[in-house]
């Protein structure tokens, strides 16, 4: 089975949401293959949010039941556009070398950490998904009353 046929555009995601919050929305629709929630890098090195992701269902009917019921979907301040996903990129740039930021800090330092200051770190980072897990106050979805009935391209 083709993956354009199970792979889904999403965009105008609001920058306040996270690609945890994103993916149990999309999750209720099917088993997901690939996840790519997208980001830029700015100039101090962090990831900031570009306002889209793709998504690619393990079937298509899972797809068409995301774009169907997410469109239009008012997710934080703004209202979600879901579309099938297409490839935009030109064969004739396909092997076009194009350049790559570089990490702004590499993953080892100069000193290793000990097993302890290792383990804190496991610890804090569990914590914090464990927190993101079970805070819904911040993420709201709001179904829409009424809608559109035809849609311009």
């Amino acid at each position: 089975m083709s993956s354009s046929s199970r792979k889904i555009w999403i965009g105008n995601i609001d920058v306040k949401a996270t690609e945890y919050q994103l993916l149990k929305l999309v999750e209720p629709f099917g088993a997901i293959e690939h996840f790519d929630f997208v980001y830029s890098l700015n100039a101090q090195g962090q990831r900031v949010p570009r306002g889209f992701a793709f998504v690619t269902f393990e079937q298509a009917i899972s797809a068409v039941k995301a774009i169907r019921q997410l469109d239009s979907l008012k997710v934080l301040s703004r209202h979600l556009r879901v579309k099938p996903a297409t490839s935009n990129a030109d064969p004739a740039l396909k092997d076009l070398k194009r350049p790559r930021p570089g990490p702004s800090c590499t993953a080892s330092s100069s000193a290793s950490l000990s097993l302890g200051e290792k383990q804190a770190k496991i610890r804090a980072m569990e914590a914090k998904l464990k927190a993101l897990q079970t805070n819904d106050l911040e993420f709201k979805v709001v179904t829409p009353t009424t809608h559109k009935s035809s849609k311009s391209s």
